[in-house]
């Protein structure tokens, strides 16, 4: 998974996805995506959404989840790897300040689905995937 998004957010040919809107589409209808906001790398709340992920890898596997984080709207990772992408897009987009922390759910259609101001407990952000018409389409499979 790792691989592939490096190789993604590379593109082909070693040129830059320059936008986070052409990051977007790669996701939609693939991925769900995660994105924290944080004012800073060592917020506590950031922390705790960090310790709360690192114990579910399996679970966020399992529903195609990617983990966007932008730090004071500066750095952006994918996954926890650096992305070319300015943080501050991803702030602009979804209206976020930088000083600010906040989760925001968006699924495989592109849409928000969840956003709140704490951090997503992994049993809250799974119940509610789990309660999604796609997602239970694909445990029936």
């Amino acid at each position: 998974m790792q691989l592939f998004l490096g190789l993604l957010l590379m593109g082909w040919g070693g040129t830059s996805l320059a936008t986070l809107d052409g990051l977007m589409q790669q996701f939609t209808w693939q991925n769900r995506v995660l994105l924290v906001f944080a004012p800073q790398a060592d917020h506590a709340a950031l922390r705790q959404q960090n310790e709360y992920l690192e114990l579910v890898t399996g679970g966020m596997l399992e529903r195609d989840m990617v983990v966007l984080r932008s730090v004071a709207g500066k750095h952006l990772t994918v996954d926890g790897a650096p992305s070319t992408i300015p943080g501050s897009a991803l702030n602009r987009r979804y209206v976020v300040a930088p000083d600010q922390f906040r989760v925001i759910l968006v699924g495989k259609d592109g849409t928000v689905k969840l956003e709140q101001s704490e951090p997503i407990t992994p049993d809250g952000l799974f119940a509610l995937i789990d309660r999604m018409p796609m997602r239970r389409h694909e445990m029936s499979r």
